[in-house]
């Protein structure tokens, strides 16, 4: 990346620099600090963090508290790469704590953690729920996608006799609103059962 007659507008830098994917990848020529921009409100916004809050990168280990019998743990991640990320995900007790991990962006329909059984739509991003096998196994499975732009997974089971379902969606952010009205409306009727009570 060079910065010889180069004038970056606010984040430009950043969003070229994002791009890099190892420091070995990284080659800048005739660097100057002057030519970045930094948006002003984004740099108001992070001062105003660093004067309220307390960050730390060291997480404490959350193991959940044990729930209620007729109490489920549903867990979402956006992964954006199931691949990358699956070193992490099956060593993170937070995470394996829970009943239910909803997945999205997984990029892969091929999804293997011990003592989860996993259900997933192959398509553009990926979606995948995965149900820890101290539950039953589904009894109904339906998968859509609407132009790519939405693609969504949803799994029934039932636990203590009553009916779980769980709804896994991905909406890109090109999708209009009338478009994710269309798909849920189609997940209503081909999936719940509707009642009409014609009041006299």
């Amino acid at each position: 990346m060079s910065f010889s007659g180069v004038r970056f507008t606010a984040r430009q830098a950043y969003v070229a620099l994002s791009r890099v994917k190892s420091l070995s990848g990284l080659h800048l020529e005739n660097l100057d600090d002057k030519k970045i921009k930094v948006n002003k409100t984004a740099l108001l916004e992070m001062e105003r963090l660093h004067g309220h809050c307390q960050l730390s990168w060291n997480l404490p280990i959350i193991v959940a508290p044990p729930q209620p019998e007729q109490q489920l743990v549903v867990c979402h991640l956006s992964i954006v790469s199931y691949r990358k990320h699956h070193a992490d995900i099956v060593v993170d007790t937070n995470l394996l704590s829970a009943d239910i991990i909803r997945l999205t962006e997984t990029y892969t329909d091929i999804i293997k953690i011990n003592n989860f059984y996993s259900y997933t739509k192959k398509s553009k991003h990926g979606i995948a729920a995965l149900v820890k096998k101290t539950l039953p196994p589904p009894k109904r499975l339906l998968t859509a996608e609407f132009s790519s732009l939405i693609e969504t997974l949803v799994v029934e089971f039932e636990v203590h006799e009553e009916v779980v379902t769980v709804v896994v969606c991905y909406v890109s952010p090109q999708a209009t609103p009338n478009q994710l009205d269309n798909a849920l409306l189609y997940l209503l009727k081909s999936f719940f059962v509707l009642f009409y009570v014609k009041v006299q």
